[in-house]
């Protein structure tokens, strides 16, 4: 809850200072706005250049960096999440070799035996799926999307989940699984990490914001690229 009002407040603050110095000028991509940037003369000087530069530029950066790393975490997060069983139907298809096993043991050694000889999981196979699967759904559809600003708002809309939604579920899926395996314990929503913005009444408040946001972001995001 306290993230979702800090972030909510810096936004604001931003958008609508942005919006108050480009005007009508305003680009829909925040970093664009940057690209003429002269410092208020009529010709930039060079500071003003290497501030341009730098602003419009830092997406590509940033998001250069940290993509690899952030498919690669979801990748593992599929391998650990999907069940062995369910890997091995869809990287096997017609069925599973002489060397590989219905059930193995987690390891992060790919390339080594278990004690049993079987490979260890998760397989070449496996990983090479996984990366594959977290890294070509979002470039795929920018090969035919060549606006930016359109790529960003339908990406907008995924942070909803990512961001908000899902840690709220996962919060009450955890708390449901706590309260399973130890009955007998008083407060479930407590832990040594937990705070004010843990508890039920928090969550609630915070899933109820975040649908809404999620609805009407949804609506305007439609609106927008139906009017092209």
């Amino acid at each position: 809850m306290g993230g979702f009002l800090t972030n909510a407040f810096l936004m604001t603050v931003l958008s609508g200072s942005m919006v108050l110095y480009f005007g009508s000028h305003t680009s829909a991509i925040s970093t664009l706005n940057w690209k003429n940037y002269t410092a208020g003369q009529e010709k930039a000087p060079l500071w003003a250049s290497f501030v341009s530069w730098m602003v419009v530029m830092m997406p590509v950066i940033t998001i250069s960096a940290g993509y690899p790393i952030q498919s690669a975490s979801l990748a593992n997060n599929l391998l650990n999440g999907i069940s062995v069983s369910s890997w091995h139907a869809i990287i096997y298809p017609f069925g599973l070799p002489n060397d590989v096993v219905e059930h193995q043991p987690l390891s992060t050694e790919s390339g080594h035996s278990s004690s049993l000889g079987n490979p260890t999981w998760p397989t070449t196979r496996a990983k090479v799926v996984a990366r594959l699967a977290s890294v070509l759904p979002p470039l795929i559809p920018c090969l035919f999307v060549k606006d930016a600003s359109k790529i960003i708002r339908v990406g907008g809309l995924v942070g909803f989940l990512i961001s908000l939604l899902i840690p709220c579920i996962l919060q009450l899926a955890s708390m449901r699984v706590f309260g399973r395996l130890w009955p007998h314990a008083p407060n479930p929503s407590y832990t040594p990490y937990s705070g004010f913005y843990s508890r039920y009444p928090a969550i609630a408040v915070v899933l109820c914001l975040s649908c809404v946001a999620f609805a009407y972001s949804t609506y305007d995001t439609v609106r927008r690229l139906a009017q092209g």
